[in-house]
């Protein structure tokens, strides 16, 4: 008796034996099925083009301000004025931060050249061209042109695109994530 059942649980061990690497290799599906798709070349590339542009940090766009418009910046976005005379345009819960200097800019404070500026919230904050600015900026804003006594106010285009000046509305916008300069 005791022969028949070491017999019979050796017989089930070596059929559970056999049978689990089956088992395992089932669930894993056939090649092609939804379980383990197929992928061609072309979609790989595509999908390791597109992880790496989510990982590539955006870049400053270039911008050209003539006096009187005003560069309003949403947050989180950095600004870089190269030349020309430009003043700080603040909200009621603060300035712009000068991450280089370590200073807080208030109302009507002029921009120093060559500073990164950080504007920490979309309320309103930004920088006000008084003569020729070029600024480097990177992140969302929008430009808005001081109206002239009796003339209707001129825009530049989507700047944020790098397109060039010359539109005709008040205000434009874009995003500083090409680093082409306005043409």
């Amino acid at each position: 008796m005791r022969r028949r059942v070491w017999g019979l649980l050796g017989l089930l061990g070596i059929a559970a034996a056999l049978w689990v690497p089956r088992l395992a290799f089932a669930q894993a599906g056939n090649p092609g099925s939804s379980a383990d798709p197929l992928v061609t070349r072309s979609f790989v590339e595509q999908a390791i083009a597109a992880a790496i542009a989510k990982l590539s940090p955006p870049t400053f766009t270039l911008l050209e301000l003539t006096p009187g418009q005003i560069l309003l910046m949403d947050a989180g976005t950095e600004a870089v004025v190269r030349t020309g005379v430009a003043l700080a345009v603040v909200a009621p819960a603060g300035g712009l931060s000068d991450l280089t200097a370590g200073v807080n800019l208030g109302a009507a404070a002029r921009v120093p050249a060559n500073h990164l500026i950080l504007v920490p919230r979309s309320d309103g904050r930004g920088i006000s061209a008084q003569t020729t600015v070029l600024v480097l900026v990177k992140g969302t804003y929008t430009i808005e042109n001081a109206p002239t006594s009796g003339a209707p106010a001129q825009g530049s285009g989507t700047a944020g695109s790098g397109s060039g000046a010359g539109g005709s509305a008040g205000t434009s916008t874009g995003t500083g994530s090409t680093a082409a300069p306005p043409g």
